[in-house]
């Protein structure tokens, strides 16, 4: 692509962050999370909510001294937690926003949720309770209803009265990033205005059984804020954490006219399938190679400085550490990384610049505590620029 020519295409509709709504381990406001990251304090600590006495694991991220109730009127006991915490994220993610609801087409206005697990305690529960006592009139109707994956969007869609759409995306450890991508692409083709993406996630007791079992956590028992090192040459794995985090996604030109502050703006996505194994990647990292490559071109450009990376906490070290080396030391990702970047920042500095006059610029992530993860089943690849 000619970044010199009169003639470059420019997006119909551009997409801009004016909210953010976050619970996690290390802060369950935005504020608190800001903090905690400043700071440097890590959120890993002895599992509290089940017992690891016979298991490899002890730590882990847990979210802490959550009330779903300082953030929208709603009764805590009837959710599972990673309902309750999308609720959370996205009542914060609006807030933030300072954008008001009822003075918009509702119908304008949509939310996709990126899960892989949402739903599965309410199974449990449902089965639980089933088993134990053989009469299914012991078993909660709403817990049969909330065993499905989109319960999430659906009970934020009803607290926050949004009814252009309520959609779930489930892209394993990319979902988020995925929900973030499909969400601006909708805002892009003019089916909305704004739209709230992000995700959720519980930690319950069978996925964490289920990551020992892969051998893929850290069993690291000395300090807890040592058991995550991405990047180290010494890791051993990821810790397992928990939370949800929400964007609040608007036309620019729907932001401006309304005065709100824009925080970022999304300008590509892009997404792939190695076809190659359930978790490991694929040793020459093609996957996310050509993951990164769509998102350039999603954005109209061939290369860009300021393209999210990813790591790969949630592999075995080796693995990750093998497909990322392949894929930083292949021409293709050079020339992904290298082609006209420089140009194109100038460039981008002086045509996209934010109402207040300063360039502000947007990275995107995959869903967890460790930015843009992929292993599960599909191995999908999702990149935000």
């Amino acid at each position: 692509m000619n970044f010199d020519s009169p003639n470059r295409i420019e997006m119909p509709r551009r997409v801009v962050v004016t909210g953010i709504g976050v619970v996690a381990p290390n802060g369950n406001t935005l504020d608190s999370f800001w903090d905690s990251i400043v700071t440097g304090t890590s959120a890993a600590a002895p599992v509290t909510k089940f017992d690891v006495s016979q298991l490899p694991v002890k730590y882990a991220a847990e979210v802490k001294d959550f009330r779903l109730s300082d953030h929208v009127d709603a009764k805590e006991g009837r959710y599972d937690r990673t309902i309750q915490y999308g609720l959370g994220a996205a009542a914060q993610a609006l807030a933030n926003s300072r954008l008001d609801i009822k003075s918009m087409d509702p119908e304008r206005i949509g939310i996709v949720e990126g899960t892989t697990i949402s739903g599965s305690e309410s199974v449990m529960k449902t089965q639980k309770i089933f088993l134990q006592s053989r009469d299914y009139r012991k078993v909660h109707p709403y817990n049969v209803v909330a065993g499905y994956c989109g319960e999430g969007s659906s009970t934020i869609s009803q607290h926050l009265g949004i009814q252009g759409a309520a959609i779930t995306y489930c892209s394993g450890c990319a979902s988020s990033n995925d929900s973030i991508g499909h969400a601006a692409k909708l805002i892009r083709h003019d089916e909305f205005d704004v739209m709230l993406a992000g995700g959720a996630e519980e930690m319950h007791e069978m996925l964490f059984v289920g990551f020992c079992k892969l051998r893929s956590m850290s069993e690291w028992l000395g300090e807890p804020d040592r058991s995550m090192r991405p990047f180290d040459r010494s890791r051993n794995g990821f810790v397992l954490g928990e939370g949800a985090a929400f964007l609040v996604l608007e036309e620019r030109s729907h932001a401006l006219a309304r005065g709100a502050t824009i925080l970022a703006e999304v300008l590509g996505h892009g997404r792939t399938s190695e076809a190659y194994h359930p978790t490991a990647p694929h040793p020459e990292g093609v996957g996310y190679r050509a993951a990164m490559e769509r998102a350039l071109k999603d954005a109209r450009t061939e290369g860009c400085a300021h393209c999210a990376r990813a790591h790969f906490a949630h592999q075995r070290p080796r693995l990750g550490d093998q497909a990322e080396r392949s894929d930083r030391d292949t021409r293709d990702q050079a020339r992904v990384w290298r082609t006209r970047a420089e140009a194109f920042r100038h460039r981008y500095e002086a045509d996209h610049r934010a109402p207040h006059g300063r360039f502000r610029r947007g990275r995107g992530s995959g869903y967890g505590d460790d930015a843009a993860q992929t292993e599960h089943p599909s191995h999908d690849q999702s990149f935000e620029s």
